[in-house]
């Protein structure tokens, strides 16, 4: 007997089995699959493009003129209001995301650029294949829009749209043909995604999908027909019983399409009396294939994966950024809703790995989505036939009642849902751990870095012997003949300067410049190293007299060093940045609308290289000195922390309910560390260190060490994945 062959569903549900127990099994060892799932996302974007520019081309220069301006001005009214009330319910939703730590090292996603988004250049493009070529959907839409309106009734144009959708049968055909990858696509996604995703992570990710799920919902059941029921004589049982067959079968094969000819008898049906059911019939069959041309309501839900993002990441959008992502996103949906969320990603400089995440949560939530969206086609094409019949019209009793409803059981889902939420992920931060748990990293031979050269750790100043160089070094004036002669290297140190120095959970100094600090004895050629702790205000005098030979700890080079000691050239780019509260991120982001706060009071640590910057940029401000950085979370009332959002990154994760706020605009406000000698320091030893930074640039040493200390990546000693092939059978270490 011949097997029948799995449909389209069935195959994509096998794939996201098969990649969930391949990832479980492999573990982190399925990354090597990340690079099938790009390429799967890339040629499905291939056709995306052409498709949307022949589709709204064609779909508005096939209208009859006779028709169009009556018929497209009603029916673009209930079109941006129902937009605009999908918009209003979506943003009220992320109100459901709770509260989280923060718990994510220092990003380089956190740097928007100056500037902000052009938004006229995104809608009005002076070159609108240039928009084409870049994916800017709101310039390539207007373009679209403005070339169909052309072509309606002009018959000389009728050869030119019957060949446009000949192209666009041809481009239907390569699609179909490129998704027969997609098990092979989402196989492999699904693998590495179940392979590397934390349990916390997992957790988040539920978050967007049981918020689409129950906005989908509401949607179907309550928003959407409420709007009809006010908008429409027709009753509230009427509106469900006539949509639910293509709702239902929109949710059951995920396809829009095919449930075309359902809604439009489902719209006809509604309108019994002899002379509107003509009508009805007529306008149904027009509206209900205009609507599917235009965003629908289910693609929406992709602006909820962007306020995901922004919370799954610990940078949410502030009100400006939602504003632009309202009026940016609508014309975006126009194709694609996986390009759309790739633009808009782009566009809000949310991280592009985001898009792997929804297309997992999008296997499950896209039946829900596309009953959504269903349902939506529905109501337009009911609302517009009601209105071009002459019933259509505002019923207040109906419209108070509606709204009454409406907000009460609003607040009630997003309050359930925010408690619900909170409870599930409960306290899933282990960043602190991590941090805490770093170690030096391990060397090209499996080596742990510094463990092959004597170190002595002092902690306080008061256990620091004095310096006894050998006479043949003293009559020698080069450093570096002194460090050779007695064979040690001392080096300053500024205690828990994260994460350039500090000590973790075991007692170990460890950090950025430590890790420098080795480097360095090893190009020295010497056995010991010596941390010798130092204060920001005596630093200078400690380097001077003799006390170490040079201090490594994320020194800020700024004028009023200039004469206490010789620098180094600049060898890492920081971000002056605030550390406060979570919920004033926003409001310390920009420097012209701090410097205009009054009663403002920012703590700053004493000695610090930063004091005199923060007196001129911000000269109504109260100062409040620290003796150390970590008295401004259990110490001083003040509102921010000054420092750099490098340092402020690594603070905040010990300290989960305060994020960073990087001064804007970010490639202004940005600090050259370097590393200080005494001043009599002779030219020979400083052009030796400055050669050996270059060095360690050029070879990608500098790099390696930020990508671990500043990023958080590939750090060895945090937990490993839980999987079958190492936890169970023990394969793999």
């Amino acid at each position: 007997m011949r097997v029948p062959k799995p449909n389209f569903a069935a195959q994509v549900f096998a794939s996201i089995i098969a990649g969930t127990v391949c990832g479980l099994f492999f573990g982190e060892e399925a990354q090597v699959l990340a690079p099938l799932g790009t390429i799967f996302i890339k040629l499905m974007q291939i056709t995306v493009l052409p498709s949307v520019v022949i589709f709204i081309v064609t779909g508005i220069g096939s209208i009859n003129q006779a028709d169009a301006k009556e018929f497209l001005k009603k029916a673009a009214a209930i079109m941006l209001m129902m937009w605009l009330l999908g918009l209003a319910v979506i943003f009220f939703m992320q109100l459901a995301f709770p509260d989280v730590p923060n718990t994510s090292f220092f990003s380089t996603t956190q740097l928007s650029m100056s500037g902000g988004t052009d938004l006229i250049e995104l809608f009005i493009p002076s070159n609108p294949f240039k928009s084409l070529s870049e994916g800017l959907m709101p310039g390539i839409v207007l373009f679209c829009l403005l070339f169909g309106f052309s072509l309606i009734g002009d018959e000389r144009n009728r050869p030119f749209i019957e060949l446009l959708k000949g192209l666009s049968f041809t481009l239907s055909r390569i699609t179909n043909l490129l998704i027969r990858t997609a098990p092979f696509g989402i196989f492999a996604i699904t693998a590495e995604t179940a392979g590397t995703i934390t349990i916390p992570q997992l957790l988040q990710i539920q978050v967007f999908f049981l918020s689409t799920v129950v906005l989908s919902i509401v949607f179907i059941l309550l928003v959407l027909p409420l709007l009809v029921y006010c908008l429409t004589p027709l009753s509230y049982r009427e509106i469900l019983s006539a949509a639910n067959k293509a709702v239902i079968l929109g949710f059951s094969t995920s396809q829009v399409f095919i449930t075309l000819p359902l809604l439009t008898e489902g719209v006809a049906s509604l309108f019994k009396e002899p002379h509107n059911e003509v009508k009805a019939r007529s306008y149904s069959g027009i509206l209900v294939p205009l609507a599917y041309s235009f965003p629908p309501l289910g693609d929406f839900m992709v602006l909820l994966f962007v306020l995901f993002t922004g919370w799954y990441y610990n940078d949410p959008l502030g009100l400006r950024d939602q504003v632009s992502l309202a009026v940016i996103g609508v014309p975006s949906f126009f194709g694609s809703s996986k390009l759309a969320l790739q633009f808009l990603l782009q566009v809000m400089q949310l991280p592009a790995d985001a898009l792997q995440l929804f297309i997992i949560s999008n296997s499950f939530h896209i039946y829900f989505s596309t009953a959504l969206t269903c349902m939506a086609i529905f109501s337009f094409s009911t609302i517009c036939t009601a209105f071009l019949s002459g019933c259509g019209g505002l019923r207040l009793r109906r419209a108070a009642l509606s709204l009454i409803i409406l907000v009460a059981i609003l607040i009630s889902v997003v309050v359930g849902l925010r408690v619900g939420f909170a409870s599930m992920l409960g306290d899933s931060s282990l960043a602190d751990e991590t941090i805490l748990s770093m170690k030096m990293p391990l060397d090209v031979t499996g080596n742990r870095i510094g463990q092959f050269v004597e170190t002595r750790v002092y902690r306080y100043y008061s256990e620091v012997p004095p310096v006894r160089d050998k006479p043949n070094a003293l009559e020698n004036g080069s450093l570096l003949s002194r460090i050779r002669g007695r064979d040690v290297l001392r080096v300053g140190y500024v205690p828990d300067i994260m994460p350039f120095a500090f000590f973790n959970k075991e007692g170990e100094l460890v950090g950025y410049d430590i890790h420098m600090a080795y480097d360095l004895a090893g190009v020295l050629n010497v056995s010991k190293v010596e941390f010798v702790p130092v204060e920001r205000r005596s630093g200078y005098d400690m380097v001077n007299n003799g006390s170490c030979d040079i201090i490594m700890s994320g020194v800020a080079l700024v004028p009023g060093m200039i004469g206490l000691g010789r620098f180094t050239s600049p060898y890492i780019d920081l971000h002056l940045a605030f550390v406060t509260k979570d919920y004033r991120k926003n409001d310390f982001e920009r420097v012209e609308d701090v410097a205009r706060m009054k009663g403002l009071k920012i703590a700053i640590p004493t000695g610090s290289e930063y004091y005199t910057a923060v007196r001129n940029i911000f000269p109504l401000a109260t100062i409040i000195p620290l003796d150390h950085p970590n008295q401004f979370f259990t110490r001083t009332d003040a509102d921010v922390l000054l420092t750099t959002a490098e340092t402020g990154s690594a603070m905040t994760l010990l300290h989960p309910f305060y994020d960073v706020a990087i001064l804007q605009p970010y490639d202004t406000y940005k600090i050259m560390c370097v590393y200080i000698v005494s001043k009599d320091c002779d030219d020979a030893t400083l052009m030796f260190l400055d050669y050996w930074l270059k060095m360690e640039e050029e070879y990608g040493s500098l790099d390696r060490k930020h990508k671990y200390w500043i990023l958080g990546e590939n750090i060895e000693n945090k937990p490993q994945r839980w999987s079958i092939i190492r936890d169970v059978f023990n394969w793999v270490e």
